[in-house]
């Protein structure tokens, strides 16, 4: 016969069966109230452990992302240059065609003349 059901009929016949129910409360009260700090205690450790892999996984994020964009920003500054070289390129013998153009109309006969006429004066003088 099984021990479990002779305790339980004992205590039934014996008019104990609220003392062992009594008990059965306590001891899981006593569970109960004993979870509760070692829920705290599992909380935390979850809680910091979190924090430290997403603070660490934020700062490898953040120096993949800073790499990035200072490589982004390094080939654009080059294509950049080189356009703005080549843009350069393709405009200066049009820029200086207009800068002698702008210069000869600038400067008329009677100027050119009195420019002439003090650099002769200033040759004399020496």
């Amino acid at each position: 016969m099984n021990m479990d059901n002779d305790s339980i009929k004992l205590a039934s016949e014996l008019g104990r069966l609220d003392f062992v129910s009594a008990l059965l409360a306590i001891i899981a009260l006593f569970l109960a109230l004993a979870a509760i700090p070692y829920y705290i205690f599992i909380y935390n450790v979850i809680k910091v452990k979190t924090n430290n892999m997403l603070t660490k996984k934020l700062t490898e994020t953040e120096a993949t992302i800073q790499n990035k964009v200072e490589t982004f920003l390094a080939q654009m500054k080059d294509k950049v240059e080189s356009s703005i070289i080549e843009e350069m390129e393709t405009k200066i013998p049009q820029l200086t065609a207009e800068y002698f153009e702008l210069a000869r109309n600038i400067i008329d006969n009677d100027i050119a003349n009195r420019i002439a006429g003090s650099q002769e004066i200033d040759e004399n003088d020496e």
